[in-house]
Formats: C-alpha cells, sequence, structure tokens
C-alpha cells in the first residue's frame, strides 16, 4: 500500500483519543468510503426549507473530521449498527443533533416520517402497512406530542404517541418491534409502560438518548431470542 493511501485511510478513522496507527486501519470497520457517504447524507439531512429558516438558526452539517469523532464518541450503541429505525415526529428538523447521532448510529438507516395531521387511527394504518413491508424495521421511535407540521403550522388539533401506539400493540408485538416515546415531559415513564414502550426524554444530550435507545433494543432482543429457544424447547420435548 502507498503512503499516501495508507494515510488517507488512516485520517477516515473514528477518533479514539489518540494517534491513529496503521493497526487501527485495519481493525476499524468504519471504511474511507463509509464516513463520506455518511458526511453526505448528513448534508442532505440538513438542508432546511425556506420556511423554516423564518424558525431555526442556520445549522451547517458535520465536517468528515466531526463525523469521525462523533463515531468515536457514540459508545455501547452496537446494537443500533445496521438497524432500521422508523422515526415519527412532527418537527423533527428541531433535533438535528439527535437525528444526527441516531444516523450515525445505525449507519444511515434512519426512515424518518414527518406528521401531516392525521388522526391516529390514520397514523395506526399506515403504520401498520409500512410493518408489512421490507426492510423491516428494527426501532420504532413515536413523539408524544403530535400538534405541528412540517411547514411549522400548527394542525389545529394534538394527537398523543402513545394513542398511536396503542393501537399498534399486536403489530409491533408479532414483528418484534420495541417502540419508544420520545419526548420532553417528564412524567411519561408509566404511559410508556402501559402501552409496551420505554420512555426515553429529549432534553437530555443527544449522545445519551441515542445510547437509552440502544440498550432497549439491545434488551428487547435477548428477550425475544430467550423466548424462540424457549419455544423451540417446548416444540422438541413435545
Amino acid at each position: 500500500m502507498r503512503g499516501e493511501s495508507r494515510q488517507f485511510i488512516m485520517e477516515q478513522l473514528p477518533y479514539r483519543g489518540r494517534p491513529v496507527t496503521e493497526r487501527d486501519a485495519q481493525e476499524s470497520g468504519v471504511s474511507p468510503g463509509e464516513i463520506q457517504k455518511l458526511q453526505s447524507l448528513l448534508k442532505e439531512l440538513y438542508k432546511q426549507r425556506p420556511v423554516w429558516r423564518k424558525f431555526l438558526p442556520p445549522l451547517r452539517p458535520p465536517t468528515h473530521k466531526a463525523v469521525r469523532m462523533k463515531l468515536g464518541e457514540l459508545k455501547g450503541v452496537e446494537a443500533l449498527y445496521g438497524a432500521k429505525v422508523l422515526y415519527l415526529d412532527d418537527t423533527s428538523q428541531c433535533y438535528l443533533p439527535f437525528l444526527t447521532d441516531l444516523t450515525l448510529a445505525t449507519r444511515r438507516r434512519v426512515e424518518r416520517i414527518f406528521y401531516h395531521g392525521e388522526t391516529v387511527e390514520q397514523i395506526a394504518e399506515n403504520f401498520h402497512q409500512r410493518l408489512r413491508r421490507c426492510p423491516q424495521p428494527h426501532l420504532l421511535i413515536v413523539d408524544e406530542h403530535l400538534e405541528m407540521l412540517p411547514s411549522f403550522e400548527y394542525a389545529g388539533h394534538t394527537e398523543k404517541g402513545h394513542k398511536v401506539l396503542e393501537q399498534l400493540q399486536g403489530d409491533l408485538r408479532k414483528a418484534g418491534v420495541p417502540p419508544v416515546i420520545f419526548s420532553s415531559d417528564d412524567c411519561l415513564a408509566d404511559t410508556a409502560a402501559s402501552v409496551g414502550a420505554q420512555f426515553v426524554r429529549k432534553n437530555i444530550p443527544p449522545e445519551a438518548a441515542v445510547e437509552q435507545m440502544a440498550r432497549y433494543l439491545q434488551l428487547s432482543q435477548m428477550r425475544m431470542q430467550t423466548q424462540r429457544e424457549e419455544e423451540e424447547r417446548f416444540i422438541t420435548t413435545d
């Protein structure tokens, strides 16, 4: 390998808090091409619609160096690597740092679903159809308060995220998709538990929110694996 090519590869690796060595270049699973794809996707994510510029401060997408550093800072999110995540929110552009971390943790597998003023029944029906399509999602994130349109206008009514999950409990259980209620409220833990969901607060550092979701997904996958093993043992011993 030429020295220039080796140096280029080492520069694309996640920041680990120490100088990058050639051994890191051989062991790392993040290729220079993947870094470039992630950064290109984040550029699209940070593009604001003209109407949003009236409400949101100008934000620039992270540079290649910032992407590498962020990948190194995200700890304990291995369960999200390659996971397909559905994210329903009304004003997702307000949480670009969280979306950035979630996009990096999943390696570009976040599907955002914007709220367009639908009723709970309509949202549930749309999700029901989505859960039946491929690729199957691994995690569903729903905002608790759905009231703003993508244009930042009030929809005229407010729908609750836990009501949507209440309609989808059977579908989510059958598909094995753990749900998350994502909200800035501090008292939704019991509400989320009543619909079989995990509650994660918005007003915490974005990397902490992503780590909580990764742990929840990992625990859910472990429970599902244990359940499958028990079912297989029951079938073989019956």
